[in-house]
């Protein structure tokens, strides 16, 4: 595969790494330490957005790199200076309030400035990484992750991509280019859905993927229960509560939630916490066009970290009515807090969600199903049976096993060896 990074970005496959870094690879602390297994450590690369940026993805790298130093490697983060230009960032602010970086952190990508792109690859490749593992969501980062993984490849490291998605939600102009262009920069990919994967391969047939799913969100701290936490959001102490939870995007399907909440008792609520990134105003006139204003919660904006677990106790049910979807980022939240979720077969929800068993699903679109399936989980004694199934789920949904499996992509080692 280094010959097609080296096609892509102008490099020869044959150069290995430049003059000055021959001969430091496997000297420093890699070669002292040893991980989990009793194998030698590596020293890890990861790319992408880390605190104080905010966001899934971000939180993801954080908890990675905690992850993988735990298990005896040496990790270095590579996060932006900038990250959206603020005519492209839908929202109000891109950082956490009170966020702060780990110490691995350096903020040195600018996505508008090629030049801070190459200095950030050289300074990465001078610490002769065995692999760097970049965290791939949307086309418009394909420019600043290449010139990255260009000084990356002439170290002669490896070249991982972590795609959370490889065709974007909403398209834009480039899309096509850009993302044709990212599938040939990594020597390996690992994906969190089997629906990522198709999409993967389908433009790379050859391509080197693994499917892991995303682990539990355990960085986030602990609800205050759910007495306390429904006194702190204004919601009655009885009554069901259900919860739409995250960026509002059309694709997650909002319309059907309001939806089925016409069709629920009229002592359920409905809560929608996070920001809009689609018009608030058709949402608004549905709410009130079906007479549901005093049983939706709007909480317009972006939910700090330490408020999210108040949400998630708050609720009864969480809801992810998806018309389409690769995987969720809620769905490991929600479970973290062992909340019951009704979600739609689309995408990857259909690998993660054993119906019945730790979740309800149901056709997407459809009102009427969602309604009854949170019927379902209310009325009988199923929400504890969902429980119970998230609990034994929890290996399959581990820290440690995404780390093994970075652990063998960097190795350049298949799967199960």
């Amino acid at each position: 595969m280094r010959g097609a990074v080296g096609e892509v970005l102008g490099t020869a496959s044959s150069a290995g790494p430049p003059a000055d870094l021959v001969g430091h690879r496997g000297t420093g602390y890699a070669a002292r330490m040893h991980d989990a297994d009793g194998s030698e450590a590596l020293r890890i690369g990861l790319v992408g957005p880390a605190g104080p940026w905010r966001g899934g993805i971000a939180h993801y790298v954080d908890a990675l790199s905690e992850t993988l130093a735990g298990r005896g490697h040496d990790t270095r983060i590579v996060s932006f200076r900038r990250q959206y230009p603020a005519l492209l960032f839908p929202g109000t602010t891109q950082m956490e309030i009170d966020g702060v970086s780990r110490p691995e952190t350096e903020r040195s990508l600018d996505t508008l400035n090629p030049l801070s792109w190459r200095a950030a690859g050289r300074a990465l490749a001078a610490w002769c990484p065995d692999g760097v593992l970049f965290n791939y969501w949307l086309p418009f980062f394909v420019p600043t992750y290449a010139g990255v993984a260009r000084q990356i490849a002439r170290a002669g490291s490896r070249v991982i991509f972590d795609c959370h998605n490889v065709l974007p939600h909403e398209r834009r102009p480039f899309d096509g280019p850009l993302t044709r262009w990212m599938l040939k920069l990594p020597d390996a990919f690992i994906v969190h859905s089997s629906a990522v994967r198709d999409d993967l391969l389908r433009l790379r047939p050859a391509a080197d993927v693994t499917v892991t799913p995303l682990p539990l969100s355990a960085d986030f701290p602990d609800g205050p229960g759910r007495a306390r936490a429904r006194s702190d959001l204004g919601l009655p102490a009885d009554g069901a509560v259900l919860l739409f939870f995250g960026f509002i995007r059309a694709y997650k399907g909002l319309d059907v939630a309001i939806d089925a909440l016409s069709r629920l008792p009229t002592s359920t609520h409905l809560v929608v916490a996070g920001e809009f990134y689609d018009r608030k105003e058709p949402y608004l006139a549905r709410i009130a066009d079906a007479g549901l204003a005093g049983r939706v919660r709007l909480h317009d904006g972006y939910i700090p970290r330490d408020r999210v677990g108040t949400y998630f106790d708050a609720a009864d049910v969480v809801v992810l009515p998806y018309h389409r979807a690769t995987q969720s980022g809620i769905l490991p939240l929600a479970w973290r807090y062992r909340t019951p979720v009704v979600a739609t077969r689309v995408g990857g929800l259909t690998e993660l969600i054993k119906d019945g068993v730790n979740g309800v699903l149901i056709p997407p679109g459809d009102p009427e199903a969602l309604s009854e399936a949170v019927k379902s989980v209310l009325e009988s004694d199923l929400a504890n049976e969902l429980r119970d199934g998230i609990d034994r789920s929890r290996d399959a949904f581990s820290w440690p096993r995404l780390g093994e499996v970075i652990e063998r992509a960097v190795r350049g080692r298949p799967p199960g060896r």
